[in-house]
């Protein structure tokens, strides 16, 4: 964007360069009168040397032109290059991200594995605990039972 703006800034400036080249060109034409002229030969050799003068102008104004166009071109193909440089950064930084995501998947998947595993270990022994406890209670109140009886 700022290229762009300077690059503008450029053809504007070489615009009014050219325009003013020729304004004062106009200008110097208008201040010539007949009266300061003595010859039909001065008036030839001015023409000429006016021709020549507008002739280079024409040449420099093209010239700028030309350089300008290829200026252009060149930045342009900086800022593709660019561009196609910072895409392939962007595109390698998230094949990094995807790859930390599928690790951390995996890494999920393993926990969520051993959790299950580990869940299930629990609930075997509180199993067996809650059977250990009710065989205890049992026991017990077996003995109260036979007691109480009597003989």
């Amino acid at each position: 964007m700022r290229r762009r703006f300077i690059e503008a800034i450029v053809n504007a400036m070489q615009r009014r360069l050219a325009i003013s080249a020729l304004m004062l060109l106009l200008a110097i034409v208008d201040k010539i009168s007949l009266e300061q002229v003595q010859s039909r030969f001065h008036v030839d050799e001015l023409k000429a040397a006016l021709s020549q003068r507008i002739s280079n102008l024409d040449t420099a104004f093209l010239t700028a032109s030309d350089n300008q166009d290829r200026v252009t071109l060149v930045q342009i193909d900086i800022l593709r290059k660019e561009k196609n440089d910072q895409k392939a950064a962007r595109s390698k930084e998230l094949d990094g991200i995807h790859k930390e995501v599928q690790d951390q998947k995996l890494d999920l998947i393993d926990f969520r594995q051993e959790t299950q595993t580990g869940i299930a270990h629990l609930s075997s022994e509180l199993s067996e605990i809650i059977a250990y406890i009710n065989r205890g209670r049992d026991a017990k109140n077996g003995e109260m039972e036979s007691s109480s009886q009597g003989p």
